[in-house]
């Protein structure tokens, strides 16, 4: 299949979404994929991850708080992908306050599908992550935000997803998507220029509901983002 007509498949509707799914699948061969059964073999595959690499979640339960800390690059990508997200699910156990993030993406080129994050304080964090897609997951029954661009995380994308039940355990903090930084947080997660500048992120396509906060939060300090077809 050509980068455009899996650009399409994809309903891709940017050239941010466009350059990032179709990056390095058509440049470079892929690695084998390795599949994953539990949350030790997941957490395992993360910190192994190469350029080029796709992790298969088989369907289930996988408790813990995941960190994906390894690059990826613009010619290959990291894969995560589950095998359905009404069958594969992430969770730290408990949606109280300090209970941890799901899934924590620090590296750059990640692309994230077909996973539910859930029962958990967050869902899923981008810490200075760049150029990484989060493609059709589910985010729900979750103690704070949803989904978090910080630290600087730039040129991402959120499309095609669900964000359900968020601020279960802090109101006020349960955002849907939430992109940058209170400058009242500055002083630990500013990165340029003293701001948390998470620039250029997109969020497109996406359904959100029953948050108790915003449903899409993008805080001053931030530029170049894109919402829209949500």
């Amino acid at each position: 299949m050509s980068c455009s007509r899996m650009a399409q498949a994809h309903k891709v509707v940017s050239i941010t979404v466009a350059t990032i799914l179709c990056a390095g699948l058509f440049s470079t061969p892929a690695q084998a994929a390795t599949r994953v059964t539990n949350s030790e073999e997941l957490q395992r595959a993360l910190d192994g991850a190469q350029p080029g690499q796709t992790i298969q979640v088989a369907a289930g339960t996988y408790t813990g708080k995941f960190v994906a800390r390894n690059n990826g690059n613009s010619g290959a990508p990291i894969t995560l992908v589950g095998d359905h997200r009404d069958s594969v699910s992430l969770r730290t156990g408990g949606t109280a306050k300090g209970s941890g993030t799901a899934l924590t993406i620090e590296g750059d080129w990640w692309v994230v599908n077909g996973i539910t994050f859930k029962d958990s304080s967050k869902g899923v964090v981008l810490n200075g992550s760049n150029r990484t897609v989060l493609d059709w997951i589910r985010v729900t029954n979750i103690g704070d935000e949803g989904v978090h661009f910080l630290n600087c995380s730039s040129n991402n994308v959120l499309k095609a997803s669900e964000i359900t039940n968020t601020g279960k355990g802090q109101p006020g903090f349960g955002e849907g998507a939430y992109v940058g930084s209170s400058s009242d947080k500055w002083d630990t997660l500013g990165c340029q220029g003293g701001q948390d500048q998470s620039n250029n992120n997109e969020i497109v396509q996406n359904y959100f509901a029953d948050t108790a906060a915003e449903g899409i939060d993008r805080k001053e300090g931030t530029y170049g983002g894109r919402v829209h077809d949500n």
